[in-house]
């Protein structure tokens, strides 16, 4: 191409790469399959730009690129001269003073953010490589960092992770600090580019180091937004790394530090921005503090841990709020906070059918006893919304003393399982919709544990309890397990009336309609 179109100016600095003897020719060896023609390709290239001006353009965009993937993609122990080759020809282009053409600070960083170096970490690569890239490579992008200070450059920071990533941990320890708080230090910025371009170098750095490092960003994230607005930029940002890096499921890998999410989530939907004038006019126009997305973070965090060691944990700052006089407008944060929560529990409703049963598919009785979170809600569900709150009236036959309290004969006697249900005595949490209490627990609603008694007990049970037990799971599991539901009107969750309306039995104060959408079966 650069013989064919000498006119084109960015090809023809490249024909003194080009020679009619094969063995001289740059690019005939460079694609050579046999290993010693690509190491003295690289030789040539060497000699030819010692004397030579090539464009950067092509040096930067083309052979760099080349020569960094090449240094990466050749097996390890079979090719040392290889490697030693494109090492010695990377630093030579580096670094303009050995050279006629070299590759600006810029370049370097942009070449090594689009190298795949695939699952390279320092341990698979050897001492010589590690040298370069901490000597020449490395330097260059620290130089770029600093000296443009007030852009956030995602391709920057991507640059200095991978290239952290290949050298010795103590490196890593030493630049990842500095790397990861000047991101952060963005966040500050009355911009709303800017802030968004952090959130998305954040997010880019996380995908590339792991998401064990995701505590330590965080750590770095609450120490930076401390205050007023800057706990809702926090609580917004946290959302957008979760987001973009809980896509697949990692159930468990985030338990160990749920108490600094959900300390961060709290704050954004509970925090008061500053009361100074200043600081209120920014907040009023920033879209963190006028849409915050906390909630879709809890939701988020819900679906990963695992709910069944953590549930209590994630209602923490719920229980612990309504110990405090709740307003309306707090009792209407708590509400959505306890949705967001719940709506992992349909999640693992479905998803336990679905393994189960297959998805699209009517259950079965012989698939109840394998579906034991699906149980454990029926539970929970009876000790919430009992479907009788007062049970049928019983009579004392003679004067008998419970509880300090003499129930003298012939009295008749209301039992509210609506009240025992909720006994903080009985149950932790009462509140709370967490059906993970009955796991490994032995109460039942068959009206032999008295905590638990939607149906009654003794001589006067329901008579429908062997009816409800056989046909609940089959409805429940049915209807979840072949329909997906929402909500008529295209109404919201947040819409809803939640109150109860008591009477013979329990009813909500305004009913609920809900489409269903029938799903296909797999």
């Amino acid at each position: 191409m650069a013989l064919k179109l000498p006119d084109v100016s960015n090809l023809k600095s490249l024909i003194v790469l080009c020679n009619e003897d094969g063995e001289a020719n740059f690019f005939d060896n460079i694609v050579d399959p046999v290993i010693r023609k690509r190491v003295k390709a690289l030789s040539l290239f060497r000699n030819v730009i010692s004397t030579n001006k090539l464009s950067e353009f092509i040096t930067e965009k083309v052979f760099m690129r080349l020569f960094f993937n090449m240094l990466f993609d050749e097996k390890e122990g079979q090719v040392d001269h290889m490697k030693t080759a494109c090492i010695e020809t990377i630093a030579f282009v580096a670094e303009p003073k050995k050279a006629l053409v070299g590759v600006s600070d810029k370049g370097i960083s942009d070449i090594v953010s689009s190298v795949n170096l695939g699952n390279f970490g320092a341990s698979a690569v050897n001492t010589d490589i590690q040298t370069c890239l901490y000597k020449v490579v490395l330097p260059k992008i620290q130089k770029l960092m600093d000296s443009d200070s007030e852009k956030v450059n995602v391709n920057i920071s991507l640059a200095a992770l991978k290239l952290l990533k290949l050298l010795p941990g103590d490196v890593m320890d030493t630049y990842l600090p500095t790397i990861i708080h000047r991101i952060s230090n963005f966040l500050k910025s009355r911009l709303e580019s800017i802030r968004d371009e952090a959130r998305s170098a954040l997010a880019t750095c996380l995908k590339e180091l792991g998401l064990e490092y995701l505590q330590f960003i965080i750590k770095v994230l609450r120490s930076t937004l401390k205050r007023g607005y800057e706990l809702h930029v926090l609580g917004y940002t946290l959302n957008f790394i979760l987001s973009k890096c809980l896509a697949s499921a990692v159930c468990g890998k985030i338990d160990y530090y749920l108490g600094d999410l959900l300390s961060i989530i709290e704050n954004d939907i509970f925090g008061v921005v500053a009361e100074q004038k200043e600081v209120e006019k920014i907040a009023s126009k920033m879209k963190e503090t006028k849409k915050k997305k906390s909630f879709e973070s809890l939701k988020l965090v819900a679906q990963n841990v695992t709910f069944k060691n953590n549930a209590l944990k994630l209602l923490a700052p719920v229980t612990t709020h309504l110990k405090k006089h709740v307003t309306q407008n707090v009792k209407g944060r708590l509400e959505n906070m306890l949705h967001s929560i719940a709506a992992e529990i349909m999640s693992k409703v479905q998803n336990e059918l679905e393994q189960v049963v297959g998805k699209g598919i009517p259950v079965e009785e012989t698939d109840i006893a394998k579906l034991p979170y699906m149980q454990a809600v029926i539970k929970e569900t009876f000790r919430v919304h009992p479907p009788v709150p007062l049970l049928l009236p019983r009579k004392a036959e003679t004067d008998v003393e419970i509880g300090d309290y003499i129930i003298p004969k012939d009295a008749q006697v209301l039992v509210n399982a609506w009240v025992i249900g909720r006994d903080p005595s009985k149950w932790e949490n009462p509140n709370a919709f967490v059906p993970e209490r009955f796991f490994n627990s032995e109460i039942d609603f068959k009206g032999h544990h008295f905590e638990l008694i939607p149906f009654g007990s003794g001589r006067r049970i329901c008579p429908g309890l062997p009816l409800a037990i056989r046909m609940l799971p089959l409805m429940l599991g049915s209807l979840v397990n072949c329909f997906d539901w929402r909500l008529e009107d295209g109404l919201n969750v947040d819409d809803l009336n939640k109150e109860d309306e008591y009477g013979i039995t329990l009813e909500k104060s305004q009913p609920v309609r809900i489409v269903p959408i029938k799903l296909t079966k797999q």
